[in-house]
């Protein structure tokens, strides 16, 4: 009797948290934990594996884990998931799984909202070992295992790095002793997380920061704001910081390996009640992402001559800064003298078409090869044998995946890679506002956006485009990148 009395106080002192939502740390990475209108928001199937271990040392403290998975559908704004998690707090512990549905109505590329359905089943059960057991039949009974439905529904609305949530994450009452009722009850709003966020990137995007506020009102606990601050580098490491009101301050960093494995870890130090009994906490996640996206349409290839060039008198081509300066260098302010050596572009090229003839109009205009239409069209036509690639030409080579806007098979002239597909559009455009045809892409091995001007199918013909761009302000640094 003696076991019975504390062993049924911290049996209740538990049921009466026991509608509470399992607290993450790396929520920041996965807030599809809290609401499933973020199915499907990376763009890509991922599995995360997350572990919580709370007040270590302290028997009986709180121990929750979980496996979800969300991914989008090809070619669809339908987004599936599945939640199975763990809670186990004292003597009661909590198993659920869930099924996600999400819909994704979008108004453009960078403005849409979210909207997510989650549904399934909570099992709780009551721990007692054999020598605390009350002989009351009616007290057994009621700490037999219980099982209740359980559902989530949540909005997310997104416009360009700014985001903002709402979720209700246990839409029905749980049961947490037996009380032998199929009665289904709705929670009326009893739980509710809001969460926002907006992400700044750097000059070169870098470095990405993203401040993130997460607020959890429950109507059986006070109410909690959460704030999140992680810096991240070429989406390959991060660190940061959080803190929750009324428990304390938590540690973050994480890896990223081979692009597709992810590793991260926190710790918190608790200010709370239990502070002085063990208050550490840890928590371990493990990411697997498929890189998998939903297919849409592609944005429109370059191609040969859809590059808008001014239509002026030709001009001799300037010479590389290789070759031996001469004095007829002064006559290419003067086109109406042709008696120098440099190469001139033929005023007739429609008589006397010639392989190598490059147009240049102005210094601010992408040159255009002029070519037949059946001899040297680079996209039907196989490499010159006679060209070899210089040992020293920077090529970056890469598989292709099946990301929204991959990149095709090909060669491409880029002048521009960045890991925020806000900042590509904006490059685009900036360099759409100059007069030129410039597109994006992404390539899921390198997991970056990439602006291009050209794409064809000889990699020769895109060394030629790209060494011709090079003399233009603004497309120095011009590369190749070819997808194999």
């Amino acid at each position: 009797m003696k076991k019975i009395i504390p062993l049924v106080f911290i049996c209740f002192s538990f049921i009466a948290k026991g509608q509470e939502i399992p607290l993450y740390t790396h929520s920041y990475n996965n807030l599809y934990l809290y609401n499933p209108a973020y199915a499907g928001s990376q763009g890509y199937g991922v599995f995360y594996l997350t572990h919580r271990r709370q007040w270590e040392g302290f028997d009986g403290a709180p121990v929750t884990s979980s496996l979800t998975f969300d991914t989008p559908l090809k070619k669809s704004p339908i987004a599936l998931g599945g939640t199975i998690f763990t809670d186990k707090r004292g003597i009661l512990s909590t198993t659920g799984f869930l099924a996600t549905f999400g819909y994704k109505l979008e108004f453009s590329e960078t403005h849409f909202v979210n909207f997510g359905l989650s549904a399934g089943m909570v099992m709780n059960t009551i721990n007692l070992d054999m020598e605390a057991n009350p002989s009351d039949p009616a007290i057994l009974n009621r700490m037999k295992n219980s099982n209740s439905p359980d559902a989530q529904f949540g909005m997310k609305y997104q416009m360009k790095d700014f985001q903002l949530g709402i979720s209700l994450p246990r839409l029905f009452k749980t049961n947490v002793v037996n009380d032998q009722s199929d009665k289904l009850e709705f929670n009326k709003l009893n739980s509710v997380f809001l969460t926002t966020g907006y992400k700044i990137h750097s000059e070169f995007d870098d470095y990405v920061f993203e401040p993130l506020i997460i607020y959890r009102y429950s109507a059986v606990e006070p109410s909690q704001i959460e704030v999140n601050g992680v810096f991240t580098y070429k989406n390959s490491m991060w660190a940061g910081a959080s803190y929750r009101q009324g428990y304390g301050a938590s540690a973050i960093a994480g890896l990223k390996f081979n692009k597709k494995i992810s590793i991260a870890y926190s710790f918190d130090r608790g200010t709370s009640q239990f502070s002085g009994v063990a208050s550490n906490t840890h928590e371990f996640q493990v990411g697997y992402h498929l890189g998998v996206k939903k297919h849409k349409k592609k944005p429109t290839i370059a191609k040969q001559h859809n590059v808008p060039v001014t239509q002026t008198e030709a001009k001799p081509v300037a010479k590389r800064p290789t070759e031996r300066p001469t004095n007829t260098q002064t006559q290419t302010k003067q086109p109406e003298k042709t008696n120098t050596k440099a190469p001139v572009v033929a005023k007739t090229p429609q008589k006397q078409p010639v392989t190598t003839n490059t147009q240049v109009a102005k210094r601010d205009t992408i040159p255009v090869v002029t070519q037949r239409p059946t001899e040297l069209n680079p996209l039907v036509n196989k490499p010159k044998k006679q060209m070899i690639i210089p040992p020293n030409e920077k090529i970056i080579r890469a598989g292709k995946g099946n990301h929204e806007f991959e990149l095709d098979h090909g060669s491409y002239v880029i002048v521009g890679a960045f890991a925020s597909h806000q900042n590509a559009m904006k490059y685009r455009k900036n360099i759409q506002e100059r007069g030129y045809e410039a597109y994006e892409g992404f390539n899921t091995e390198k997991i970056l956006f990439y602006v291009y001007l050209f794409k064809v199918e000889d990699i020769h013909i895109a060394i030629e485009r790209k060494n011709d761009i090079r003399h233009i302000e603004g497309f120095e640094n011009a590369w190749i990148f070819h997808i194999e």
